[in-house]
């Protein structure tokens, strides 16, 4: 192959690999869920060596340095559509990440970018504090650490692993085009 041919198919077989490279996230990421929840099952009925682990499904988000109170529905990803499920008023807990917890992984939660929703979010500092309330009554207290805009191809959030975390997820740039990650470490429970 000349040099010339190889220079003009490489962004074709880079297209391709980040393709396949996205939709094999995607797919990892539905499985990963399961897996960790059914790791957390055993461990309620104490059939694991993993002890002292609480969690719960997000239902109310609090951010006290900006006086915001959000309720958190359950976000699905539509396969047809291609487009998260997305309310004007309340926030999402995306269904295909970690339930709140102590132990692991990344409890992503999104919304508008609005007034009403998540909007206020460009006031927040590093060190801010996040209060997150489960369907169970358990609180789970986690503090700004970073900011990171990504493209809505970004599916990197997805594939975390490691200790507890939230990723609080909005529309930003102009049109909205861009996706404002704000990175949140789990502190304690509350």
């Amino acid at each position: 192959m000349s040099r010339r041919t190889i220079i003009f198919l490489l962004p074709v077989y880079a297209a391709i690999i980040g393709y396949l490279v996205f939709y094999g996230i995607t797919k990892f990421s539905a499985d990963r869920k399961w897996r960790v929840e059914y790791s957390w099952t055993e461990t309620a009925t104490g059939n694991s060596n993993t002890d002292n682990v609480s969690q719960g499904k997000p239902v109310k988000l609090l951010l006290p340095e900006l006086k915001l109170t959000l309720n958190i529905e359950e976000g699905n990803y539509s396969e047809t559509t291609k487009s998260w499920n997305v309310s004007k008023t309340n926030a999402h807990w995306a269904n295909v990440t970690a339930l709140a917890n102590n132990k692991s992984g990344n409890t992503l939660i999104y919304g508008h970018n609005t007034n009403n929703v998540l909007g206020s979010t460009r006031n927040l500092k590093i060190g801010d504090k996040l209060i997150l309330v489960t369907d169970n009554n358990l609180s789970f207290e986690y503090t700004l650490t970073g900011f990171k805009e990504v493209g809505p191809q970004d599916t990197e959030i997805f594939s975390y692993q490691g200790n507890p975390i939230l990723t609080l997820v909005t529309c930003t740039g102009i049109a909205d085009k861009k996706r404002k990650l704000m990175n949140f470490d789990f502190v304690k429970m509350i």
